[in-house]
């Protein structure tokens, strides 16, 4: 990676002499370097060299620097302040990314992986979710909430055609394996599509996470253009109140280990990482979907809690549709007021706000100073070489007459 590095700093170096080579003030003084150079000389040899100047001039500026483009890497980067949390947690491999050891997990090994206890049986129905204030949430025995809420047909301009609230029961199960089946119907147009779907609990020193698999069999759809929202709720929660407490909420695209967006809540340390796949199998073949994020990043959000419905959009199909998803709970750096899209109680954000605060103030301080003794120094540099280059000028002029 560090000759790679060195061998784009030397390119760029060349460009950047072809970009002063084509200012005005090279152009200039080259011009000036030909005429004294020929100055003896006949004018035929004066106007021959100048044709040529001019010839090379026009030739380099035609071809210009050539755009380069900074090799990126599939692979995730080294991060982390220290870098992958310290040599107690990890180190960096070349061109790999953070090694880390366990119990440390995630792209800084900074996260620590929490045990998910075994999912619940019956997981109770969830009402059709509305953008609209609700009241403080009910203690739960666990900090996060998983649910296949509903599913919407969609047309081609996005406008709901139908929609469904699942109320999806246990079948079957095995505490064992630790996976349980689930299962509803929906009916439409004389067709009842049933919704199966499959509940795994993956544990590992490395990791431990649950994974979702939802089986669809044929719909009534109302067009061949129609398409199916399959939409999940994603909810962590804390019933702590009294201390400094923040929660954010990222939504994103990720690469490793494939494709997939990805939903991340977080409360104080708990976080809670969902994983969607950008693509499905619907009649045997993958299909592209659409994974979106229903509703703005502070819907029922507080600093306590922190939810969001996330809709996967599946195309037509005719005989069968799969869908995978798994999430996964760790213990990670506390959120503050500087995470993305946080919303903190008051005592944590007159904490995070005075610390920001004088640092930036700090260090917007010493920039200008800094500043300012460049320009400064500058300044006198470029007076001096004016001067000098007048005199020496004068002197060449003088010589030719």
């Amino acid at each position: 990676m560090q000759i790679l590095k060195k061998k784009i700093q030397k390119k760029k170096q060349k460009e950047n002499f072809f970009f002063l080579f084509n200012t005005f003030v090279f152009q200039f003084f080259f011009f000036f370097i030909f005429i004294f150079y020929v100055k003896k000389k006949k004018m035929f040899y004066r106007l021959s060299t100048l044709f040529i100047f001019f010839f090379c001039f026009i030739l380099i500026r035609g071809q210009g620097p050539t755009p380069t483009t900074t090799p990126t890497n599939s692979l995730q980067n080294c991060r982390g302040n220290p870098i992958c949390g310290g040599p107690e947690q990890g180190y960096c491999k070349e061109n790999i990314g953070c090694i880390c050891y366990t119990p440390y997990t995630g792209i800084d090994c900074t996260s620590i992986v929490i045990i998910i206890p075994t999912p619940t049986p019956t997981p109770t129905p969830t009402p059709t979710p509305t953008p609209t204030p609700t009241t403080t949430p009910t203690p739960t025995t666990t900090p996060y909430v998983i649910l296949l809420t509903e599913i919407r047909e969609l047309d081609v301009y996005g406008e709901t055609v139908t929609s469904y609230n699942l109320n999806i029961q246990r079948i079957s199960g095995s505490s064992i394996y630790k996976i349980l089946n689930y299962q509803t119907t929906i009916e439409k147009g004389g067709v009842t599509t049933t919704v199966n779907v499959i509940q795994e609990l993956i544990e590992d020193q490395e990791f431990s996470k649950i994974k979702y698999s939802v089986n669809l069999s044929p719909f009534a759809f109302g067009g061949h253009l129609n398409v199916l929202q399959i939409i999940f709720k994603v909810q962590v929660q804390l019933n702590e109140t009294n201390n400094p407490i923040c929660s954010s909420k990222e939504f994103g695209y990720t690469i490793e280990p494939d494709d997939s967006r990805y939903v991340r809540l977080q409360v104080s340390n708990n976080t809670l990482l969902g994983r969607f796949p950008i693509n499905c199998l619907a009649d045997g073949e993958n299909y592209p979907t659409i994974v979106n994020s229903l509703y703005p990043t502070d819907f029922n959000s507080k600093a306590n809690n922190v939810e969001s419905y996330i809709g996967i959009s599946v195309p037509f199909y005719q005989s069968s549709l799969i869908f995978n998803a798994d999430f996964s709970l760790s213990l990670e750096k506390a959120a503050n007021s500087n995470s993305k899209n946080s919303i903190c109680s008051p005592l944590s954000e007159i904490n995070s706000e005075s610390s920001t605060s004088s640092s930036s103030s700090s260090s917007s301080s010493l920039s200008f100073l800094f500043k300012g003794q460049i320009v400064k120094i500058i300044t006198i540099k470029f007076k001096k070489l004016s001067f000098f280059f007048a005199i020496g000028l004068k002197k060449k002029i003088l010589i030719i007459y």
